[in-house]
């Protein structure tokens, strides 16, 4: 009479507290991991712990590496040459480092005066 196989039970969870998978392995065997999860904001960096050569119940989590968005730089404001021209700002305050700043204009007629 053959014995009966042992087995455990591997839990996958997504690190929110919800699981995604639970599969029933044979002692020793290698538990099988579900599609990588997603979550908004984040990168999936794996699971938390190895679930190969299983001999007790298991939980098993995703890790995340959260997702950075970089500031980008600002363009440099090239000073331009205007003659005989009328100058109109639309807008009320310019970012420059992410701070933001009202504009300083200084305009000066053709003869270089104020």
């Amino acid at each position: 009479m053959l014995a009966e196989a042992v087995t455990y039970t591997v839990t996958f969870e997504d690190g929110q507290g919800t699981v995604i998978k639970t599969e029933t392995v044979e002692k020793g065997e290698t538990a099988t991991a579900p599609s990588s999860p997603a979550r908004d904001g984040y990168t999936f960096d794996g699971w938390d712990k190895d679930f190969s050569n299983i001999t007790a119940d298991l939980t098993v989590t995703a890790k995340w590496k959260k997702n950075t968005t970089p500031t980008p730089d600002p363009k440099p404001i090239t000073p331009v040459s205007i003659k005989n021209a009328k100058v109109v700002l639309s807008a009320s305050a310019f970012a420059y480092n992410g701070k933001v700043r009202k504009p300083t204009v200084s305009v000066k007629d053709s003869k270089g005066s104020t």
